[in-house]
């Protein structure tokens, strides 16, 4: 998808998509903010 819009490869590659919902609380939001800075380092750490 985000080709077809233009985006560089390397970006497209790199993107993280987060769907919300009617029923997404913010337990859950906030729960992804406190995880996502590990996730992401993990992943930079493994990337090649």
């Amino acid at each position: 998808v985000l080709l077809g819009l233009g985006q560089a490869p390397t970006q497209a590659r790199e993107a993280v998509r987060f769907s919300l919902g009617r029923s997404t609380t913010a337990d859950e939001i906030a729960e992804v903010l406190r995880v996502l800075p590990a996730i992401v380092e993990r992943a930079r750490r493994h990337r090649g």
